[in-house]
């Protein structure tokens, strides 16, 4: 990563006026101009605290997901909607494994409702190179984010000058609601949300690529960033995880607490046109007990919360566990916060057995990067108030969890004490910078270049550095003195010839520390020592890997080696019998040799390597196929917005690739249905004669 993350504690407080600014209006000097670009009928609003300028509509995401082919209807009514449920939660439940009937791909286009948020203030706007991709929880909608001024992590985020883009789930709210049991399942989930990333990165929406992207969930949101992690690990430049813990054994009790009710006799008005399968939260009582705890939070916050309850499928029920694993080949910053009090994942208490936050890093992501990573526990979990601390140095860990008070806030004009359990907004306050991070590996740097080349990315260049001195002061109420420190330090760059001196063939270690305490002020030495340890921590993963993966093949070669010569030493020595042993002897060899390579998991060294290239290929490929499926959508997207330009350019490219495709079933259609797009059309209420 070209940049380092600042997770600051954030500390929001009701304001009591509102803004009074009208939205900006459209010119070549305002950044924001652009940002219904990639909107199905945008609208444009403030956030509710006006901090951010916001568009809102539908965005055309193509969709290819391997389903699992539920063998089982949805449940026509309350009865057997309660008996489903208790079926799936009941002990030694099978229902899981009965009802798989194998999988299926699921290809089609969705459209998603989202709204994209910069900040109001056109100067920060305009510097916008980082945007966050908010996912919401089971229950809720895209307004999680922005419910209330002094209740807004959109608010926040843009305060801190950085993008948003919130949306609704498939299923969910304005969008698409396919069938809720084939459908809407959890790998769906993960592929809608791999398909944002790439329209985020590919400058889709606003005309912007945006430079990084961090992925932030909440609760089943949480989870559905973990799903797209462990199957596409270079989506994100760092994840934020809330309300989340690796424990999912205890979500039965949540599930069985909300009631599920069939969507559309719970709510007719709201959702008595949608299909059967498409569950909520049955009453209030259903969404209090699990999610908020009294009296840590504000009535009227609540209130909002049951008024604004949203679906959730039963497909996602059967297929949430099949995407919780380890995102192995994940290697950026991670950050867990959660509350104490959970319920859904911590049955009440997230120190018991032990800190169930921090633990989700080892068993989830064990190739983050640890020295820019963090978790917390916070105590009477006000998701508005108290956040992140300080992940991007290294920092010692200590023996007892993190935890951080939150204060109290007061709705104007009453004095009532307001806290948030876990359906509010979790809202961080973010910052970017470019220091020294450990160095990539060739591996790394390979996937990351080409990474780059096929999303046609510059390289990262360092943002300015910026003034930490209140990241500081606030570190240090939040970490330990050496993150505190370490995070104050991060203004005074180690020397160029830093590394260059360590790789020198005649360095002397004494020597070169003795140099440095002379020469060096204490903020040079300690950033010293942070570098170093995070690179002491890199080569011995490293080193710890290279043995791991030869230990079997040195076996094999000491074996082979002994055959060999006990083979010459059978042969007496004679020069002519010798020779002729040897043969057989070399056949050995070589059949070793290509078992040799064979590693740990009993695949051959060059035909991972193949196996790699292929599913690189194949994915590359297979993203191609899903942009070009989507041009319709984009080019009529582009022609609703006035971009005829932007829709004419894009078709250029697409017929390029038709042409060669022209011989593939579906080409010839996929072409006429984006020439009638282009084709054109006369204003509404105009005629031809």
């Amino acid at each position: 990563m070209g940049h380092q993350l600042l997770f600051l504690v954030l500390v929001v407080t009701y304001a009591a006026t509102a803004a009074t600014q009208t939205p900006p209006h459209a010119s070549s000097s305002n950044p924001t101009v652009s940002m219904g670009e990639g909107f199905r009928s945008p609208t444009v609003s403030y956030s509710s605290g006006r901090d951010a300028i916001c568009v809102a509509g539908l965005i055309p995401v193509p969709v290819v997901a391997t389903n699992i082919r539920q063998l089982l209807s949805a449940p026509t009514d309350q009865p057997s909607t309660t008996e489903f449920i208790q079926e799936l939660l009941q002990a030694g439940s099978t229902l899981v494994q009965r009802s798989n009937g194998g999988s299926f791909t699921v290809a089609d286009t969705f459209r998603i409702s989202a709204r994209l948020c910069y900040p109001s203030n056109l100067t920060s706007a305009a510097k916008v190179q980082t945007i966050q991709l908010l996912t919401h929880g089971v229950g809720l909608d895209q307004s999680y984010w922005d419910i209330a001024p002094g209740f807004s992590y959109v608010d926040a985020s843009a305060r801190a000058g950085y993008a948003t883009l919130s949306y609704d789930r498939l299923g969910v709210g304005q969008s698409d609601h396919p069938d809720p049991v084939q459908v809407v399942q959890a790998f769906t989930d993960v592929e809608i949300e791999h398909g944002l990333v790439q329209i985020l990165r590919m400058g889709g929406l606003a005309k912007k690529a945006f430079r990084n992207v961090l992925g932030v969930g909440h609760s089943f949101g949480s989870i559905v960033k973990i799903g797209t992690t462990a199957k596409y690990p270079e989506d994100f430049d760092a994840v934020i995880l809330t309300g989340f813990a690796n424990a999912l054994q205890n979500l039965p009790y949540t599930i069985l607490a909300n009631n599920p009710s069939l969507a559309r006799l719970n709510h007719p008005a709201r959702f008595g046109t949608l299909p059967n399968g498409y569950l909520v939260h049955a009453t209030p009582t259903a969404i209090q007990l699990p999610f908020f705890r009294y009296p840590f939070f504000d009535q009227r916050v609540f209130d909002s919360q049951v008024s604004r309850k949203q679906t959730y499928a039963v497909g996602q029920l059967l297929t949430l566990p099949a995407i919780l694993g380890p995102s192995r080949f994940y290697t950026n910053p991670l950050f867990v916060l959660i509350g104490r009090n959970d319920f859904p994942f911590c049955l009440g208490d997230c120190t018991i057995p032990n800190d169930l936050a921090a633990a989700v890093q080892p068993a989830l992501y064990p190739a983050a990067d640890v020295a820019r990573s963090g978790s917390f526990i916070v105590e009477n979990y006000i998701l508005f108030q108290v956040l992140m601390a300080t992940i991007s140095t290294p920092r010692t860990q200590s023996p007892t969890p993190q935890r951080v008070q939150s204060p109290t806030i007061t709705f104007s004009p009453s004095s009532t004490p307001s806290s948030s359990v876990r359906p509010s907004v979790d809202i961080p306050r973010l910052d970017t910078r470019s220091t020294s991070p450990a160095p990539a590996n060739a591996s790394q740097r390979r996937n990351r270049a080409a990474l780059r080349d096929y999303y046609n990315l510059k390289s990262r260049a360092p943002p300015p550095q910026q003034n930490l001195s209140r990241a500081a002061s606030i570190t240090s109420a939040t970490s330990n003195g050496t993150a505190s420190t370490l995070a104050a330090l991060e203004d005074y760059p180690l020397s160029p010839t830093f590394r260059s001196q360590l790789d020198e063939e005649n360095f002397d270690a004494e020597t070169y520390v003795q140099e440095l305490l002379k020469s060096s002020n204490l903020r040079t030495v300690l950033k010293a020592e942070g570098s170093l340890v995070s690179e002491i921590k890199n080569l011995d993963g490293e080193r710890k890997a290279l043995v791991y993966d030869n230990y079997s093949k040195l076996i094999t070669a000491t074996q082979t080696i002994g055959t060999m010569r006990r083979s010459m030493d059978e042969a007496g020595g004679g020069s002519l019998q010798t020779t002729s042993m040897l043969g057989p002897a070399v056949d050995a060899v070589a059949k070793s040799v290509a078992e040799l390579s064979r590693g740990i998991g009993g695949r051959d060294v060059s035909q991972e390597r193949e196996r790699k290239a292929a599913v690189r290929e194949e994915r590359s490929k297979r993203e191609t196929v899903r942009w070009v499926l989507g041009t319709p959508a984009r080019l009529r997207a582009s022609l609703e917005v006035g971009d005829r330009g932007a829709a004419e350019a894009d078709w250029k490219e697409v017929q390029g690739l038709l042409g060669k495709w022209k011989d593939v079933r579906g080409s010839a259609e996929l072409k006429a249905a984006c020439e009638e797009v282009m084709s054109p059309t006369l204003p509404d209420g105009d005629s031809a004669g």
